[in-house]
């Protein structure tokens, strides 16, 4: 191969992985009082209520929080996404 096409190929490989070290560390430093607040938002903006009235703990699985507000029963995964909604109940 010339040697340019390998330079060329060593910059775009490197600037992609910074470029992947810099989002896995942007995921991994997310608080889960961020998202719980995030979530209490989402559902007073669908439903009203208190954002305050809104709790979250840790799931079995790695990184998942749930969050209840009111009678929902939101599951929310290790990246911060809603995956499940569970309504009814108290």
């Amino acid at each position: 191969m010339p040697r340019s096409v390998l330079i060329s190929l060593g910059v775009l490989l490197g600037v992609v992985a910074i470029g992947a070290f810099l989002t896995g560390r942007h995921h991994a430093a997310r608080d889960p009082s961020q998202v719980i607040d995030r979530v209490a938002r989402h559902h007073v903006s669908l439903h009203g209520g208190n954002p305050s009235a809104c709790m979250g703990w840790p799931r079995g699985d790695a990184g998942g929080l749930a969050v209840r507000c009111a009678g929902t029963l939101y599951a929310v995964d290790a990246l911060g996404r809603i995956v499940q909604v569970q309504e009814g109940g108290t």
